[in-house]
């Protein structure tokens, strides 16, 4: 979906009454508050992913979601931010409803400029000449008057608020997975983002009940990801280093010839799962594709083998790239399962 060009003009009708009542110090100070800033600022971005940004189409103005990287561990930030254009390039003002310092988001931008905004790649650039800046917030103020009233209250604790330029760039290979596709994926990516940077690994949650029904029929149920029709998976048999005991993993692959393609990603998390250190230990296993049961050998690859098997994992399934910049300083491992004679 294409990000709408927006003019900096003065409210209208109905819109300028909304923007009018929003600029009170009522309204300026619930944007503050603790709870608004949860439900606006945190779900907002969810809301707009899993409509595929049509939810906030009833505000008087237009937002769209910015992704950035967090400066400190480099994963994924996402914010509903206002915003209009001044030529090709995007404009938005990192306001903070006037409180006393910048938001997160910002210094994100400024760390790793390259972002999305609105599901498209851009390059961000803090605006330093005194003039373009004075220029632009001039347009914003009479764009959104509100941010009038924001940047009063936020000179009171001595702080200016900038403007930040959106310079579109080049798309790259994994810029924004939810960009297309329909509301099934985008509600699969959006969840396990969502928990992902919340911490939670659901994967022991789901593993038993979704191979027994993988088992149980031979892989009509449990063999696709819903919503990615290239996204299969495959049930991993492997051994307990420690315990001995033989544990089952469904996990996404592709096939690279007569292999099976594997990544420990655990959807991002910091250490590597559980199932990647008992294969090394005990490369030798089975693994089930479908109604069919394998005897292979695992191992791990390397260089620009990993680099060639990894382009195709992320093909197949967009929130590899996601689990890639999750998981920070951490190189998730891919693994071949490699036939062998019984």
């Amino acid at each position: 979906m294409s990000l709408p060009h927006v003019a900096p003009e003065p409210p209208r009708g109905a819109n300028r009454l909304v923007l009018r009542l929003l600029s009170g110090r009522l309204s300026c100070a619930l944007e503050r508050s603790l709870p608004f800033r949860l439900l606006v600022w945190r779900l907002g971005p969810r809301a707009m992913a899993l409509t595929g940004r049509r939810l906030p189409s009833f505000l008087p103005l237009a937002a769209a979601v910015l992704e950035t990287r967090d400066a400190r561990n480099g994963r994924p930030h996402r914010r509903a931010i206002v915003y209009f254009n001044d030529g090709e390039d995007v404009i938005v003002v990192p306001s903070k409803g006037g409180m006393a310092s910048d938001p997160h988001w910002l210094e994100n931008a400024i760390a790793h400029p390259e972002v999305s905004f609105g599901g498209q790649p851009f390059r961000a650039e803090v605006v330093t000449d005194a003039g373009e800046r004075a220029r632009l917030i001039e347009l914003g103020d009479t764009y959104y008057p509100p941010y009038v009233s924001y940047r009063a209250h936020a000179a009171r604790y001595g702080r200016t608020i900038p403007a930040l330029r959106l310079v579109p760039r080049q798309p790259e290979p994994g810029d924004d997975p939810k960009a297309s596709g329909g509301p099934i994926s985008r509600l699969i990516l959006s969840a396990s983002q969502l928990a992902n940077e919340r911490g939670l690994y659901l994967g022991r949650r789901s593993t038993r009940v979704h191979v027994a029904l993988y088992r149980r029929t031979g892989g009509r149920l449990g063999a696709h990801l819903p919503g990615f029709p290239t996204a299969r998976i495959a049930l991993v048999d492997h051994v307990g280093r420690k315990t001995g005991r033989r544990r089952t993993s469904p996990l996404i692959f592709v096939s690279d010839g007569d292999a099976v393609v594997i990544a420990a990603s655990k959807a991002g998390q910091p250490t590597h799962p559980s199932w990647f250190h008992n294969l090394i230990a005990n490369p030798e296993t089975t693994v089930q594709v479908g109604a069919e049961v394998r005897s292979v050998r695992a191992r791990l690859t390397e260089g620009d083998e990993r680099e060639r098997l990894w382009a195709k994992l992320d093909a197949a399934y967009p929130a590899f790239d996601f689990y890639r910049r999750n998981a920070g300083d951490r190189q998730i491992p891919v693994v071949v399962l490699k036939p062998r004679r019984p």
